[in-house]
C-alpha cells in the first residue's frame, strides 16, 4: 500500500499502474492527508476516522466507501463515483463534490461548510442535520433526498432539481438559497422559490 501511495505523490497525470487500489480494505484512522488518489479503486473501503484533508480523490471508484467521522477538509472528489458512500459525521469544510455521483450517499450530521456539490447527483442521499452553510448546490440533483434539519445559511440551490420526495422539514434558512429551482416538471423562479422551499421546510418532521 505504501508503495502505491509513493508512486502517485507529486503527480498531476498518472502513468499505467500508478492508481491506488484498496478495495474493501479495513483502514480506519489512516492518514491520507494531501495524498493523490485520483482514479483509485476504493469501493467499500473502511476509512472511518481517517484524515483526507487536501487529498485528491478525483474520478475514484469509491462506491460504498465508509468515511464516518473522517476529516475531509478541502478534499477533491470531483467526478468521483461515491454511490452509497457514508460521510456521516465528517468534518469537510471546503470539500469538492462537483459532478460526483452521490446517489444514496449519507452525509448525516456532517459539517460541509463552503462545500461544492455543483452538478452532483445527490438523488436519494441523506443530509439529516448536516451543516450545508455556504454550500454550492447549483444544478445538483436532490430528488428524493432527505434534508431534514439541515442548515442552509447562505447556501446556493440555484438550478437544483427537487421533487415531491425531497424532504426539507425543519431545514434552516433554506428559503433564502435560490433564485430558480427545478421542481419536478416545472421551473420555479423568484418569490415562488422562497415560498415553495419555506413550505417544504414547515412540513412535519415525521412526514
Amino acid at each position: 500500500m505504501l508503495r502505491q501511495l509513493e508512486a502517485t505523490r507529486g503527480k498531476k497525470v498518472l502513468e499505467d499502474g500508478d492508481a491506488v487500489a484498496f478495495p474493501q480494505m479495513d483502514l480506519p484512522g489512516l492518514d491520507l492527508g494531501g495524498e493523490y488518489l485520483a482514479d483509485g479503486m476504493l469501493f467499500e473501503t473502511n476509512l472511518s476516522r481517517a484524515r483526507l484533508d487536501g487529498a485528491v480523490v478525483r474520478r475514484a471508484f469509491a462506491g460504498g466507501i465508509i468515511l464516518r467521522d473522517a476529516s475531509c477538509c478541502g478534499t477533491d472528489f470531483y467526478k468521483a463515483e461515491l454511490e452509497g458512500a457514508d460521510f456521516s459525521g465528517v468534518l469537510a469544510h471546503g470539500v469538492h463534490f462537483a459532478r460526483a455521483q452521490l446517489t444514496r450517499a449519507r452525509f448525516d450530521h456532517g459539517d460541509f461548510w463552503h462545500g461544492d456539490f455543483s452538478d452532483a447527483s445527490c438523488s436519494q442521499a441523506s443530509f439529516v442535520g448536516a451543516d450545508l452553510s455556504l454550500c454550492n448546490f447549483r444544478d445538483a440533483s436532490l430528488g428524493g433526498s432527505d434534508l431534514r434539519g439541515a442548515q442552509f445559511g447562505w447556501a446556493d440551490l440555484t438550478g437544483a432539481f427537487l421533487d415531491g420526495e425531497t424532504r426539507l422539514a425543519g431545514a434552516i434558512a433554506v428559503e433564502h438559497t435560490a433564485t430558480m429551482i427545478r421542481f419536478e416538471d416545472e421551473v420555479i423562479e423568484g418569490d415562488a422559490v422562497r415560498a415553495l422551499l419555506a413550505s417544504l421546510a414547515r412540513q412535519s418532521a415525521g412526514d
